[in-house]
């Protein structure tokens, strides 16, 4: 089961840098904020995630921006335009299911997506993106693997194109959605040296304490689309972000212990008779 918590966000806009200016606090989606700002230099989110947009009517570049503060946003996002539009994004609870096209109105070759992907080249041997129908969650979409490169926030619904999102001539290579944690891969690498001791000593007590990284939605995905029985599916284990960070850490620590073993029995080891 999937829900949507619709709890209030907020975030405050101010005309210059560095929350300088008249202000306006916006806790809900605002399509044209020259109602209220002339322009806007700055902001603060002092709870939730919003999406901002440097056109009206959410259309245009785009930034996610979690809580924090922003004094010179411009600088930091490279936009030449000023924020004109911003939506609040609601946590969702549950599982994430998206499909992904490779042409538009839902053409071409199609893959199921149900956790983050950093390169569709490199996973499903897709070249492109113009398309995609999001059934489950919220979902950011980036035009250069890794998650870089321009952004675009994916709400439940069909897509057939993304021209008419003010996106025209842009490739998606990359998406992620947010995880049962509602944390996304890129805080934790834009964070690596400040959350670094902390996330080691959470994986030190993990074993006995953090019970919830080791709690994993398991999700059943059909393998085909004549479904006769069980067999027919297979499941998909969607866990925390943190805890696939973990995963990995203690998979290449078996993997080197491993190539060691290895060698040091190669080398005490006599070749089989011929």
């Amino acid at each position: 089961m999937s829900t949507t918590d619709m709890s209030m966000g907020k975030i405050i806009f101010y005309e210059d840098r560095n929350f300088q200016g008249r202000s306006y606090e916006c806790m809900s989606d605002c399509s044209d904020m020259s109602s209220y700002l002339s322009r806007c230099h700055s902001c603060r989110v002092e709870s939730g995630c919003f999406m901002v947009y440097d056109r009206t009517n959410f259309m245009g570049n785009q930034y996610f921006m979690r809580r924090g503060e922003y004094a010179d946003y411009m600088n930091m996002m490279g936009w030449s335009g000023a924020i004109r539009s911003c939506r609040m994004i609601p946590m969702h609870r549950g599982q994430f299911r998206m499909r992904i096209y490779e042409r538009e109105n839902f053409s071409g070759q199609m893959n199921e997506m149900m956790d983050d992907c950093d390169s569709i080249q490199d996973r499903y041997r897709m070249s492109d993106c113009m398309s995609c129908n999001v059934m489950d969650g919220h979902w950011l979409m980036y035009e250069q693997p890794h998650y870089r490169g321009r952004m675009m926030y994916m709400r439940p619904g069909e897509y057939r194109n993304f021209r008419e999102m003010g996106m025209s001539g842009t490739r998606f290579m990359s998406m992620r959605p947010t995880g049962p944690d509602n944390t996304l891969g890129r805080v934790l690498r834009d964070c690596a040296d400040q959350l670094c001791k902390v996330l080691t000593d959470v994986f030190n007590s993990s074993f006995t304490l953090a019970t919830w990284l080791k709690t994993a939605t398991i999700i059943p995905v059909p393998k085909s689309s004549a479904l006769t029985g069980l067999n027919d599916y297979q499941s998909v284990a969607l866990a925390p972000i943190v805890a696939k960070c973990f995963d990995r850490l203690v998979m290449a620590h078996i993997k080197a212990i491993g190539i060691k073993k290895t060698k040091s029995l190669g080398s005490t080891t006599s070749p089989p008779p011929p």
